[in-house]
C-alpha cells in the first residue's frame, strides 16, 4: 500500500486515479475498433512484402568409409574435413576439428598407425585402440602425418555424454564415425583399455 501511495503522489502529483466503468456496448465498439486496427496492419504490411520462395536444398549423401580412399578424412589431402589445431580447452593441449559441416553418421576418418602382432612394449596406452573379436590392437600415430588419417588425435572426453563421435571397427580397420552433427571428442573405453 505504501509503495502504491508513493506512486500516486510521485507520477500523479498526489491525485486519487479512479478506474471508469465502461458499459458492455463501448467495450466491444473498442475491441472491434483495435482488432479493425490490427487487421490493416497486417493487410498493409502483407501488400508490401514478396512472396517468399523457399528454395529446397538437396540432400547431401553421407561419407561413407569408400570415401576415405578421397582423402576426407587424410591429412594433407586436399578433399579433407578435418584439421589439427590448437584446442579451445584451457591446457588442452591440440584436437582435431571438422572445417566443414558433419551429419551423424558421416564417417570421419581412420585411426591410422602400426598394426603389431604382440602387445607393445612398453605399452603407451594414450595412442593403443584394440580391435573387436580379439582382432589385434593399433597403436596410433602421435602427431599429424601427411597420407595419415587424424584418428589418433582426437581428444578424450570423460562423460560418455560429452562425446560426438566413435569408433568403427570395419573391414578390419577402425574408422571414427560422427554420432551428432557437430572439436570431435570421444571414448576410447572404459579403463583398462
Amino acid at each position: 500500500m505504501k509503495s502504491l501511495r508513493s506512486h500516486v503522489v510521485h507520477c500523479h502529483h498526489g491525485f486519487d486515479v479512479k478506474k471508469v466503468k465502461r458499459t458492455p456496448e463501448e467495450r466491444k465498439a473498442r475491441r472491434a475498433a483495435t482488432y479493425r486496427k490490427q487487421y490493416e496492419k497486417k493487410k498493409a504490411k502483407k501488400g508490401s512484402q514478396r512472396p517468399r520462395v523457399c528454395k529446397k536444398r538437396a540432400a547431401r549423401d553421407s561419407i561413407t568409409v569408400d570415401d576415405m580412399s578421397e582423402g576426407y578424412g587424410i591429412h594433407g589431402h586436399k578433399n579433407c574435413i578435418l584439421e589439427s589445431k590448437e584446442s579451445t580447452i584451457p591446457s588442452g593441449g591440440y584436437g582435431v576439428f571438422v572445417k566443414s559441416k558433419v551429419h551423424a553418421g558421416d564417417f570421419l576418418t581412420e585411426y591410422s598407425g602400426q598394426y603389431p602382432k604382440s602387445w607393445p612394449h612398453p605399452p603407451d596406452k594414450r595412442y593403443t585402440i584394440g580391435l573387436p573379436n580379439n582382432g589385434g590392437w593399433i597403436v596410433g600415430i602421435r602427431s599429424a602425418k601427411k597420407q595419415h588419417g587424424y584418428g589418433s588425435l582426437v581428444n578424450r572426453v570423460d562423460k560418455f555424454k560429452d562425446k560426438n563421435c566413435e569408433f568403427v571397427h570395419e573391414k578390419n580397420r577402425m574408422f571414427l564415425k560422427a554420432i551428432k552433427n557437430i572439436k570431435l571428442f570421444t571414448t576410447y573405453g572404459r579403463p583398462p583399455y
